[in-house]
């Protein structure tokens, strides 16, 4: 008996821990949220460059096949 109390107690304590740990993640998570907001407008957005042609750094091989 004393044995399945103890499991009982373990699975008890071992979820209430875990629920814990994820509610204080939680509302760490969201108190750090605005800040990370406000920088979020260029976080992810790249700037757009026109596309460089590579075919001019290479010399022409169809006039020496054709």
């Amino acid at each position: 008996m004393h044995i399945f109390l103890g499991i009982f107690l373990f699975m008890l304590g071992s979820s209430l821990l875990m629920v814990g740990y994820v509610l204080i993640r939680d509302i760490k998570h969201k108190k750090s949220q605005p800040a990370e907001i406000a920088d979020a407008g260029n976080e992810y957005f790249e700037e757009v460059h026109p596309a460089k042609t590579t075919l001019t750094e290479y010399p022409d091989f169809r006039k020496k096949t054709a």
